[in-house]
Order: structure tokens, then sequence, then C-alpha cells
């Protein structure tokens, strides 16, 4: 018995104190008195199985972001509208003195983010997250759900411990009066003292303490759902939405280290990932980014932009010398060239350093 009613008081101690905790640490980011961390509620499950649909994700800011680490942040600035996905690649695309970019991806998509991810658009890593509670906050958020998570435990209790209260009271009066009268017969010489009530005593039947934690959870619950955002997780590769050929805005490809191709489709061979390649077409000219990540260190690569049909074969680089790398094999370059009317395919090969490194084929 002795042993239980230990385990009893230790198990509440524990739920009390993590909800103050929780609590507290979500008041102190809400009203920015100090940065800590964030709730969001998973919606989507582009990262399965590293974050499941309907968890809720803990995210919370860093010095910096690396390959691998899953981060949540605001496409473009619509922190409205925020996103979880791995960080795929990093590269500091205006030199290293400036701050890097980073390319991302859902763990279950088959192709990159459509978005360059740059430090003030990220709210920060997922440090961990909690399987399915986010379907239990979702709920707790809506009216019904306040009701029956809040209001209605809660209320519950308050009845419980008014009708308590009301009847150690009503004991109290009848011990008084009872005492009086045998005071004024005479009966009892004994001075009246003060008399205590003990709102505490153990009570057969009576509403265990701990369903007080229930209504607390449930406001716990509520303003995870009211400080935190909702975030979706969004597949927004437009190829993955709208078809494998049919796109627009900006498109990625990954480089792969790949001798042999078609010009159709690119690189052939797509086992070793060497960094990736953003085309966008501004007006009547194709604007081309490259950024290489583990290629050749301290070497100078030719870019040949192929289109196709119409120029692909190419006959000479687009850009000689357009990319040197540093001594980790990274490097980016920048390529405008006019864009073929006929074409309907678009690829790069990086060649240098003693590698030939081209792109898959992307539409638009």
């Amino acid at each position: 018995m002795f042993t239980r009613r230990v385990l009893s008081i230790v198990i509440q101690v524990v739920l009390g104190v993590t909800i103050v905790v929780v609590a507290a640490v979500l008041l102190l980011d809400h009203f920015g008195i100090a940065e800590t961390v964030k709730p969001y509620v998973v919606m989507s499950g582009s990262m399965e199985p590293a974050v499941k649909l309907g968890s809720v994700a803990v995210v919370k800011p860093q010095p910096s972001y690396w390959p691998n680490d899953i981060i949540t942040f605001a496409p473009n600035g619509d922190r409205e509208n925020p996103v979880t996905h791995r960080i795929v690649f990093r590269q500091y695309i205006n030199g290293i003195g400036e701050a890097p970019v980073y390319l991302t991806a859902g763990d279950v998509n088959e192709n990159f983010d459509r978005w360059q991810v740059r430090n003030e658009h990220i709210v920060g890593k997922v440090l961990f997250s909690i399987p399915y509670i986010g379907y239990l906050v979702n709920f707790a958020k809506q009216p019904f759900g306040f009701i029956l998570l809040v209001i209605v435990p809660a209320t519950i209790v308050i009845y419980e411990e008014l009708k308590f209260v009301r009847r150690e009271v009503g004991r109290l009066i009848l011990k008084l009066k009872k005492r009086v009268r045998l005071y004024s017969s005479g009966r009892d010489k004994t001075p009246l003292k003060t008399i205590s009530i003990n709102l505490l005593p153990k009570q057969e039947g009576a509403l265990s303490k701990r369903a007080a934690f229930v209504p607390l959870l449930g406001a716990v619950l509520v303003f995870v759902a009211v400080s935190g955002s909702y975030f979706f997780d969004l597949e927004t590769n437009l190829s993955n939405i709208l078809g494998v050929d049919t796109s627009f805005g900006e498109e990625t490809a990954t480089i792969y280290d790949n001798s042999p191709f078609t010009c159709p489709g690119g690189a052939s061979t797509t086992d070793d990932p060497f960094g990736f390649v953003v085309f966008d077409i501004e007006n009547s000219t194709l604007v081309v980014d490259v950024s290489l990540d583990g290629a050749t260190a301290d070497s100078t690569y030719d870019i040949w932009v192929n289109q196709d049909p119409g120029a692909c074969p190419l006959a000479s680089p687009t850009a000689p010398d357009a990319l040197t790398t540093d001594g980790d094999g990274d490097g980016v370059a920048h390529v405008e060239t006019p864009l073929v009317g006929t074409a309907t395919k678009f690829w790069v090969s990086a060649v240098g350093g003693g590698q030939v490194l081209r792109s898959v084929a992307v539409s638009f």
C-alpha cells in the first residue's frame, strides 16, 4: 500500500512539473521573453517516416544548419505556411564570406524543392517529434475539443471540490452546534477553541486529485495549437504536382558523375550526386546557377548548357572555365545564355578536374 501511494505521488509530481515546464517554455517564447522552442503540428506526410503525419514537431533555432538537418522554414519568407523538409545541399552561391543557401527536399519526394532557402527563412531545426499527438492538438483547437478537453473536465473538478467543501463546512457547523449545546448545558467545560477544516482528507469515492491535471493538460494542448503553427510539409516541387513535363518558374535538377547522356534526358546514370543546378527563364534568356558539392578540389570546370531540341549536342562549352572549386571540391557558377525557342528539355554538363558531371533534364 505504501509503495503504491509513493508511486502515485511521484506520478502526480512528474506530470504536474512537466505540464508547468511545457507551459512556461511556450509562454516565454510566445511573448518574446526568451527564444526557446516552438511546437508545430505536421499535417502532411512528405517527411515520413522521420516525421510522421499527425506529429507535433519541436523546433528550435540554431546558430548554423547543415545537410541532413530537418528544418522548418518559410518558403520565400511566407511564414503563414511554413514547411519542414531536410537540407540536401548547403552552398555559398555568393562566396564563402556570404551566408549560405540551402536546397531542401521531402524524404518521400523524388525531386528537390523549387526554392532556395536562406537563413532568414529558417524557423529552426526539428529537435524531435511526438507521433500522433498532433491529432489531439488539432482537436483541442476546435470549439468542441476545447469544451471536451478543458471546460468539461474543469467543471467536473470544480463541482466535486465544491461538493466536498460544502460537506466539510456542514460537518464543521454540526460539530460547532453540538459543542455549543454541551457547553451551554454545563456538560462540557472545555473552552471552545478554533476548529480547523481539513479539505484534503482521504475520502472514499472522492474525485482523485489527479483529475485536476486533465483540464490543465487540455489547456496546454490548446496553447500549443494557438502559440505554435500548423505546417503542412508541402510537396511543392511542381513536377510532382503538375506532372513531370509541365512546370513553370525555377526548376532544380541534381548533378551526377556521369559520362553517357541523351539529349532529351541528360544524365543517364544517377548514382553519385555532386551538386545541383537551378534553371530559370527571364524574358528570352535561360539563367543557370550551378552548385558543385564534393567535386575535384581546386579545379576548373567548363559549363555546357544543353537545350533540346535545338542546341544539343554542343560543339563547345557555353561558359569555359566558369566554375572553380575550393579545397573541399565545392564551387558555384552563374551562366546566362539565349533561350532556344524550340527547346523543351534543359540540362548542364560540368567538365573538368578529371570528371564529367551532368544533370538530368528538366522542362518548363
